[in-house]
């Protein structure tokens, strides 16, 4: 029903009351019957009759209320309170019901009305407070009132007739009987609490105040709200503080990123680090495109950029770089770094929060003391730890936000108590543990299990924690999402539209060997590199070693597994760059079909390429001896010092070329 067909119908039955007045009072005049007094008089007693019941006695209005408040606190977990005329301090709450029948009106979710409260009574957009899903107890489900209700069945006819829905989301407690506070006539009083947390004070205008609950203990009127408040706050540390996720991705597959590794230069050489870095702690400059660069990071629009290393605080131009990049196309930057030379961007660091698009450092603590530190890092500097610890309390006097990751290997299971303990010394709320994919020494399942018993708390207190986030790499699943998301650039500007773990040197997840993982369907690609001096052709070769299942002791080119959806070429230049180090230019037009026919295992097809040399000194963890050899040298060693048709492979494509070359020269 419209107000407008309300207004009419109350517009006819005023009408027709006016109508029958004046016909009764007409009647009277031209009649000396005294009955009709008597009709007169009994129809305003009815008028009267209808108004007591509904507006004194309230038989249309529910025998009982439903009401919502909030409680909202701050970071040291003071409660909001409203003052009102009486100088008495309330939270913020709403009736559904008043002591007037509701003729109309859209009943509201619980959620939107305490939203809407809070905004009228304290003067709070939502934008500053966000909801502590607390889910009923810690149970992750949507549930009806109803079901909290039992059998009663007053409550129950109370919420037939009103409060017919799903509430979500959840409140964090119901009060049935709302004790001595109860003020209007009702039966009873259902009281629903939803649980927020401020994000930022602001001047309301309004006469609100965060207060220790603690203050009002003494005050009957309170008991109710402290009695919530506890079981809040309890409810609060038990469940979601600090907030605990499981992060399937070294980075966030939702948000378009690029990790732009801009040097491999490092104050450190961490057995688990990505990129094959020697410790070199000299200041370098980096020359930048930014015009290309942008252009690429708007054409792919990329949100977030994640300036790596190498270490970043050994670049003497940073400050130029990170203008560069808060002016970018980019919508959000973080820096990643292990904080040992935070002393030599002491300026940009005093600056960092200037600049609106900065989101965080990450800074990299893989132990809880100096001794442990300098040898899980690779460190001789003795004041390493120091100045990491120097910049941590630099952020935190600073304000500038950050969180520290550890990585999850055998030493941090063994210690993970010293780790917490560590943590909560130095005031760190913001942690994230790695997976070491570079290392075999533990599971996924270990880490796993130790991250759930973290959560239990029974390594120590974690309630100091904001955040506490486990990443576990996806990068052998095809499905892995950053195949389309993350986006790389290496120390020399170049642009890859793939993720940092398929491109980096010394990361196993872009070079696995067969024996460490197999792929569905596999296919092999292979390279035979060469490179002219002075006019004479030398060939690059490699035996392979003895350890390897496939070919043990032979000599090769360089070659492996396809990933999935990778042009062949893309992955000969791959397999180069990271088993090798080495940077080639790969010759389409000039290639070979081939296969391997392993013993009890399917056919695998192949194609091999010849490639120029552009780069880089050969070394290779996979292979015993690296060289150099003529064609000459070719023809004198023995094939069976070869796998099976390489030998013959390599002479057939330098002999393509060759060819190729003479009928250019002769153009």
């Amino acid at each position: 029903m419209s107000w407008k067909s309300i207004v009419t119908t109350l517009r006819d039955w005023l009408m027709f009351f006016i109508s029958m007045s004046n016909y009764v009072i007409g009647y009277i005049k031209n009649s000396d019957n005294s009955i009709v007094w008597y009709l007169f008089a009994t129809f305003f007693l009815i008028l009267w009759l209808i108004y007591y019941l509904i507006y004194v006695k309230k038989i249309l209005h529910p025998r009982g209320v439903f009401s919502v408040a909030a409680i909202i606190v701050d970071d040291d977990n003071n409660i909001l309170l409203i003052e009102d005329d009486k100088g008495f301090h309330m939270q913020p709450g709403s009736y559904y019901r008043t002591n007037r029948p509701r003729l109309l009106g859209k009943l509201e979710t619980p959620y939107c009305k305490i939203l809407n409260t809070i905004e009228k009574e304290t003067g709070l957009q939502d934008i500053d407070i966000e909801l502590i899903d607390l889910s009923y107890f810690g149970e992750k489900k949507e549930y009806t009132l109803k079901e909290a209700l039992g059998k009663d069945v007053k409550k129950l006819h109370f919420y037939d007739k009103y409060l017919k829905h799903t509430i979500s989301p959840p409140p964090f407690f119901i009060i049935q009987e709302y004790g001595n506070n109860k003020s209007s006539q009702e039966e009873f009083h259902i009281a629903m609490y939803y649980g927020f947390k401020l994000k930022e004070k602001k001047n309301t205008g309004k006469n609100i105040s965060f207060r220790n609950i603690s203050e009002f203990e003494s005050m009957d009127v309170y008991r109710d709200l402290i009695y919530v408040y506890n079981r809040f706050i309890t409810i609060y540390k038990k469940t979601n503080y600090p907030t605990f996720n499981i992060r399937l991705c070294r980075f966030n597959d939702k948000i378009k990123t690029v990790c732009w590794r801009l040097t491999d230069h490092c104050s450190a050489h961490c057995p688990h680090c990505f990129i094959n870095t020697k410790l070199n702690t000299e200041p370098v400059a980096v020359n930048i495109d930014f015009e290309s660069l942008y252009t690429k990071i708007a054409r792919h629009r990329i949100e977030k950029l994640i300036i790596s290393g190498g270490e970043p605080f050994l670049i003497s131009n940073l400050p130029e770089i990170v203008e560069n990049v808060n002016d970018s196309p980019i919508k959000k930057f973080s820096i990643c770094t292990n904080g040992i030379n935070f002393d030599q961007q002491i300026d940009l660091i005093n600056e960092i929060k200037n600049y609106k698009k900065f989101d965080k450092f990450v800074i990299s603590i893989e132990a809880y003391n100096n001794k442990k530190y300098r040898v899980n890092k690779g460190i001789k500097n003795e004041r390493s730890f120091t100045m990491v610890l120097e910049f941590l309390h630099k952020c935190q006097s600073l304000n500038i936000p950050f969180n520290v990751n550890v990585i999850g290997n055998t030493f941090f299971l063994s210690n993970t108590e010293r780790f917490i303990d560590f943590w909560r010394k130095e005031k760190i709320e913001n942690i994230t543990i790695s997976f070491p994919v570079k290392s075999e020494e533990n599971t996924k399942t270990d880490l796993l299990r130790k991250y759930q018993e973290i959560i239990d708390g029974q390594h120590g207190d974690v309630s100091f924690l904001k955040s506490l986030e486990l990443i576990m790499p996806v990068c052998e699943d095809s499905n892995c999402p950053s195949g389309t998301h993350i986006f790389s650039i290496d120390k020399n500007g170049i642009f890859y539209p793939k993720c940092v773990d398929l491109i980096d040197e010394r990361n196993p997840l872009s070079f696995v060997t067969r024996e460490h993982q197999r792929r569905t369907v596999e296919t092999h690609v292979a390279g035979i590199c060469i490179k002219e001096e002075k006019n004479q052709m030398y060939i690059l070769i490699a035996r392979r070693k003895n350890t390897r299942k496939l070919y043990p002791g032979l000599y090769e080119g360089c070659g492996g597994q396809l990933i999935q959806g990778e042009l062949f070429t893309d992955g000969v230049r791959r397999h180069y760059k990271c088993e090798m180090g080495v940077s080639v230019d790969v010759m389409q037009d000039i290639h070979r079909f081939y296969y391997i026919s392993p013993e009890n295992e399917p056919t695998i097809p192949g194609i091999v390429f010849l490639c120029k040399y552009r780069s880089g000194e050969p070394n290779s963890e996979n292979h015993t001896d690296i060289r150099w050899i003529t064609i000459d040298e070719l023809k004198n060693m023995s094939d069976t010092l070869f796998i099976p048709g390489i030998k013959n492979e390599i002479t057939t494509l330098t002999e393509e070329y060759e060819k190729k070359k003479g009928v250019v020269k002769q153009a």
